[in-house]
């Protein structure tokens, strides 16, 4: 027998690249922002081994360009700008260790695929770049190859630019935009709630609160831009504890902990919330000022723990990553879901038994001197998923009337009779004018799903047109 190439599925391939962001819009442009950040760090270490200074802006402009009507996302900056040669070395390989880090580069790129995993999942993905005076495109599409469908970088020829093309591209010297529509499945965000979410991430929180950096949120209209400045604040803290301690990782290298805890005079949402909404916790960071996690270590669902604030930096956490990376059996340390560090791998077990002592004593003490809450949220997300229900309810309201109430299914009526057709409640009251909804139960090696149902009673006939139907798992329903 010959010797058989494996060949992956488009739909593998793409779960590969959807796996790491999923629908998150904030993990999707924290990607691209992050790669700003990056370039304008390798633009500035560059002028200082020359000797220069003062040729870039100052504060660093990031430019998040949002387009509702057309669900259109770009992201801009004035960075170095990228070659054609530049997109195929950093673009061309998927899973290598990024370039910038072989290079000694600070960078949070370990693998250099966020920008793949992005442009790859949404729609008309493109990067464009101008770079000492020629203009450079590479587009992501899918592209049939003998009967599979592939990931393709489509890397145009360089061009001379013009002052259209700047002023199109919003770029005056060198720099990079970075283009994208959102796929079918993400949900087309509301600018302010995405400026919100966006400005609080925790992946994007050094950024946002750097001097040297100007995130600007730009939603473009019919009439006109609206800017809105992502900024970021450190929540002002009483410091309960400082320290500094060597763990021995399990390849025999050292990583320092230096962390700093301490509390707030309000609460915080911790970990009852989502990434994107939390608001306390330790930030975790490695050598880079790369952000690993946001977290408690064991204290993320403690009531009494919801003022505590601080960071967490482990010193040599990036290069023992990506030692493990490279391994002839890569190990995820930190989660392919962007979602922080691998609860399961042994260095966070290392890290938490660390962080988790100096963490207990403070706890204890907020124990004893504060009341004991009487939920488990935080006054914010109770807040939140108050104003939630208010909305759900009003839409109930406007959908069913106000006095309308969804049948509750019996359980011993939750499988339909064998003759066909029954209610699942015994006693169904109906009022004019009010939409009242109604649970059949239908036997369907009876009845086609396509059947129109008439209903007799003693005063009327009732036409039913099913508007949901749902299969059981234990008969034919």
């Amino acid at each position: 027998m010959p010797e058989i190439i494996l060949e992956f599925a488009a739909r593998q391939i793409r779960r590969t690249f959807e796996r790491a962001i999923g629908k998150s819009i904030a993990k999707i442009i924290t990607e691209l922002v992050t790669n700003s950040d990056d370039s304008y760090r390798r633009a500035t270490e560059a002028t200082e081994q020359k000797g220069e200074r003062g040729t870039l802006e100052d504060p660093a402009p990031i430019i998040i360009l949002f387009d509702r009507a057309k669900r259109r996302f770009s992201v801009i900056d004035h960075a170095e700008g990228i070659t054609d040669k530049e997109m195929e070395g950093r673009f061309g390989t998927y899973g290598e260790e990024s370039i910038d880090r072989i290079k000694g580069y600070r960078t949070r790129s370990l693998f250099g695929k966020g920008l793949r995993d992005v442009l790859f999942t949404q729609k008309n993905g493109q990067v464009k770049s101008i770079k000492n005076g020629h203009f450079y495109n590479c587009r992501f599409k899918w592209k049939d190859a003998q009967g599979q469908e592939r990931p393709v970088l489509d890397i145009k020829a360089p061009s001379r630019v013009t002052p259209e093309l700047r002023r199109a591209l919003r770029i005056p010297e060198n720099g990079t935009l970075v283009e994208f529509v959102l796929a079918d499945g993400v949900p087309n965000p509301r600018p302010e709630k995405l400026a919100d979410a966006l400005s609080r991430f925790y992946m994007l929180r050094m950024i946002n609160s750097s001097p040297y950096r100007e995130v600007m949120l730009v939603v473009t209209g019919r009439r006109g831009d609206s800017k809105r400045q992502l900024s970021y604040q450190f929540p002002e803290v009483k410091i309960k504890d400082r320290f500094q301690q060597t763990m021995v990782s399990d390849l025999g290298t050292e990583i320092r902990i230096d962390a700093e805890i301490g509390i707030t005079a309000e609460e915080m949402s911790q970990g009852e919330a989502a990434y994107t909404e939390r608001e306390g916790g330790l930030l975790v960071l490695d050598e880079d000022g790369a952000v690993l996690d946001l977290h408690l270590f064991g204290f993320d669902d403690e009531p009494c723990a919801r003022t505590i604030s601080g960071t967490v930096k482990l010193l040599g956490a990036g290069g023992y990553i990506r030692t493990k990376l490279n391994q002839p059996e890569p190990e995820e340390v930190l989660t392919e879901t962007r979602d922080g560090l691998n609860k399961q791998h042994p260095f966070y077990g290392q890290v938490r038994e660390i962080v988790h002592g100096k963490l207990s004593p403070i706890v204890s003490k907020l124990r004893e001197l504060g009341p004991k809450p009487k939920v488990t949220l935080s006054d914010k997300t109770r807040a939140r998923h108050q104003q939630a229900m208010d909305i759900l309810n009003r839409l109930a309201s406007e959908m069913l009337g106000t006095g309308a109430r969804v049948p509750i299914i019996p359980v011993n009526k939750r499988v339909p009779p064998r003759e066909g057709i029954a209610f699942a409640n015994s006693h169904v009251s109906l009022k004019a004018g009010l939409v009242t909804p109604v649970v059949l139960l239908i036997n369907t090696n009876l009845v086609s799903p396509t059947d129109v149902i008439e209903i007799t009673s003693d005063n009327v006939a009732i036409t039913v047109e099913p508007s949901t139907v749902t299969r059981g798992e234990e008969s034919d329903v």
